[in-house]
Order: structure tokens, then sequence, then C-alpha cells
């Protein structure tokens, strides 16, 4: 809803994306949980909207020319997506989602919402590759020194 607000006020999302944290997340997933259990589809369909914002503000955070905004954007992407137990819902909203119970508009927000968690994760992976690739490159050779080793201990 301020994201909407903001944008049909300036045209932008502005300072909205400050008031992204993962507290906000939990209150978002739980209610997405709570809501699913409870089947109450109007409340669910609200929830799913905001939770669909809270990601593409994920991605403005991940792609900023800013640091310390792609700082918070990997917090929250390590809480919300990596962590051991994931507080990520879209799978289980694409699971719940039936033809005759829910709206168009709240199969465009799960659609939306799809879009922009593998938008985020893909732009992240794509930003993060070098460093693997680098990382994965020095093990080889590290594993590669280990192993000339081994096959001159074995000469001697």
């Amino acid at each position: 809803w301020f994201s909407a607000f903001q944008r049909a006020r300036t045209g932008t999302v502005g300072k909205c994306v400050f008031t992204l944290d993962l507290f906000s997340f939990n209150l978002v997933t739980s209610a997405v949980d709570q809501y699913i259990q409870e089947k109450k589809a109007n409340p669910l369909s609200d929830a799913v909207k905001l939770y669909r914002e809270m990601t593409a503000h994920l991605f403005l955070l991940a792609s900023s020319k800013e640091e310390t905004e792609n700082l918070i954007s990997q917090g929250l992407m390590q809480k919300v997506y990596y962590d051991n137990e994931p507080r990520d819902k879209v799978l289980k909203l694409v699971h719940n989602w039936r033809a005759g119970v829910f709206s168009k508009a709240y199969l465009d927000d799960i659609v939306g919402l799809v879009h922009n968690t593998l938008k985020v994760l893909d732009y992240c992976k794509r930003l993060y590759e070098p460093e693997v690739d680098a990382w994965e490159s020095d093990m080889k050779k590290v594993k590669m020194t280990v192993t000339d080793r081994h096959k001159e201990a074995a000469a001697r």
C-alpha cells in the first residue's frame, strides 16, 4: 500500500524502501501461514500483495549502487531464502491456489511474487558468480598442488 501511494504521488518508490526489515518479512509470512491455515481468502490476498511489494523492494535494495542498501539486501536474503528454516512462502502459496476460491488479482499477485523472487535470486547469482568462480578456481589450484605433492612423494 505504501509503495502504491508513493508511486502514485511521486512516480518512484523513494525512501519507502528503507521500511523493509526482517521483522516485516516475519510478520507477513506469519500472516500468510495463519490465513492459509484458517482459509481466509481476502486477508490472504492482502498479505500476498504486500509480500509481492516487499520482494520488489528487496530487488531494489539488491540492485542499488549504494553499498549500505546492498548489505541490507544480503542480510535479508540470507534470512528469508537461505536460512536453515527459510521464511519464504512462495511454494506454499502456489500450491495453495485454487481456481474457484481465489480471484484473478490474487493469481496476478502470486505470479508477480514468483517473478520478483526469481528476479532477486537470479540477479544476486549473476552478481556474486565471479566471486564463486574465483573461489572454485583457487580451490582447484590447491587441489592440484596437493595432488602434485602426492605424486612427488610417491615418486621418491
